[in-house]
């Protein structure tokens, strides 16, 4: 049960994190958007500009999806997450950003707190952006392991794995196009394809891939991929709808070194949906709010949750 809840934690984590919407409003004319919950923007921060962006997303287990594709029974795990997306404008195509995250974690009785893996890198604008053009951007940052994953306390079940023990290199592209109707109406799609590659780490004790208070060695976590569709849909100058369909390939992980029980994850695939309604002030301020949850997958968690965010551009 330990491995099973581990490997579903992990893998909502590697959709969660490195999906946020931070979107610098659009030059000129154009609608207010926030941006969808997850699917990333295709656009840079200005040079001497920023993008701040608190979130708090709750997710809770309600089964698992085994090597078939069939949901089978499983702990209900429940996490919290609160997160801080910030970029800076550095110069013309360029900017900086910084993910910093923490989170709650509950099984039954059972809790821990503690900081996630902090993220930090660069955007680069390969295509600038233009009326209904589509610009493309490529995101570059670097995962460091300041989350706990290793030495963990047997009495918890897993609870208190918060991290991977693993650095990491994230790299994503992402696009978007943006559609004028009639009626005033305008679409804003996105899509993002990135891929996460981690680092060996090594392990000791119970940790995030199994193990027993005896284990030591090296895990090999591989590498995750992934693909984010985004849509926002005004309905009036402040109200917009919005929508993310989300699939994460994670594959298997290998561990050499010395243990009693298993350490490694097998490979595993999760297809989600978040569908969100915004509110916008201006073009500078807006909020977003909506639901998230899983269709489909293959070792990885069921699951339902929520999530919430606030987009201020100065």
């Amino acid at each position: 049960m330990f491995r099973r809840t581990l490997l579903k934690l992990i893998i909502i984590l590697f959709v969660s994190t490195y999906g946020y919407c931070l979107s610098p409003p659009f030059s000129g004319d154009h609608p207010w958007f926030t941006g969808p919950l997850f699917t990333p923007s295709a656009r840079v921060v200005p040079a001497e500009h920023f993008n701040i962006e608190p979130y708090c997303t709750w997710v809770v287990n309600t089964g698992a999806y085994d090597n078939d594709g069939k949901v089978v029974s499983a702990p209900r795990y429940n996490q919290i997450t609160s997160q801080l997306v910030c970029k800076v404008g550095l110069i013309d195509r360029v900017d900086f950003s910084l993910n910093a995250q923490s989170s709650y974690n509950w099984l039954g009785n059972l809790s821990a707190t503690g900081f996630r893996d902090l993220s930090v890198g660069f955007d680069f604008q390969l295509i600038e952006d233009s009326k209904d053009g589509m610009p493309l951007r490529l995101a570059v940052y670097e995962i460091f392991p300041t989350g706990r994953y290793e030495n963990l306390k047997p009495r918890l079940l897993g609870v208190d794995s918060i991290g991977s023990g693993s650095y990491a290199t994230h790299l994503g592209l992402s696009t978007s196009r943006l559609f004028h109707f009639e009626d005033n109406r305008y679409l804003n799609a996105r899509c993002t394809v990135l891929t996460i590659l981690y680092a060996p780490a090594s392990v000791h004790g119970l940790n995030s891939y199994g193990g027993d208070p005896t284990t030591h060695g090296t895990i090999h976590p591989g590498f995750n991929y992934a693909v984010l569709l985004g849509a926002e849909y005004t309905l009036t100058d402040n109200w917009v709808l919005a929508l993310d369909i989300i699939n994460g390939w994670s594959s298997k992980s290998t561990f050499k070194g010395d243990t009693i029980f298993p350490v490694g994850l097998r490979a595993g695939s999760n297809f989600s949906v978040a569908p969100a309604i915004e509110y916008n002030w201006s073009k500078t301020i807006g909020v977003i709010v909506g639901g998230w949850c899983s269709f489909a997958g293959c070792n990885s968690p069921q699951f339902v949750g929520c999530s919430g965010a606030i987009n201020v551009y100065f």
